[in-house]
């Protein structure tokens, strides 16, 4: 796998599956926070009105200590429709979809956050210690694949204008 690079929605895509499939969650995305704007890397049983509704509250939302695992894991929102701190069009957004429970973990290395994982339940659910600390891991492991990924495109774009400047 380190010889073969793969692009941003293919680590996004593998990254919110393997989130699904381990958490139960019916729904999610992973939103991509880079220097043109935050974009969507990868979404599934999402409509396109929900994807821009995220796109535009996600990147504003401030992870705090009152919410989160004290260690920056996930936020979950166990309701919806009675959380003062989900952003208001995203939870409006989400009922209309029939969801209860939103989760939201940032994509994190020690430079900074890359992105923001959300994921969506149709039932208020409360994750277990395991289950967050599996987001938590799933998000890491994102953060240092998006950050190896974004250093190999660097690496190739400078190596092909040393090319040129020597040809």
């Amino acid at each position: 796998m380190a010889s073969k690079s793969f692009s941003m929605s293919q680590i996004s895509e593998q990254g919110l599956q393997q989130a699904l499939e381990n958490t139960g969650a019916s729904a999610g995305l992973i939103l991509l926070l880079n220097g043109n704007g935050p974009t969507i890397g990868a979404s599934q049983h999402l409509p396109t009105d929900f994807l821009t509704i995220a796109r535009q509250s996600l990147p504003d939302f401030e992870f705090d200590h009152d919410h989160t695992d004290r260690n920056g894991g996930p936020l979950i929102i166990e309701d919806v429709n009675s959380a003062v701190f989900t952003p208001p069009m995203l939870a409006l957004e989400s009922r209309k979809l029939q969801f209860r429970t939103l989760v939201i973990a940032p994509i994190s290395v020690q430079k900074g956050t890359l992105g923001i994982l959300a994921m969506l339940y149709p039932d208020a659910t409360s994750l277990s210690r395991q289950h967050r600390q599996l987001i938590s891991g799933i998000c890491n492991q994102l953060g240092v694949t998006i950050q190896n990924s974004q250093l190999w495109e660097e690496l190739r774009r400078k190596e092909k204008l040393r090319a040129g400047l020597l040809n």
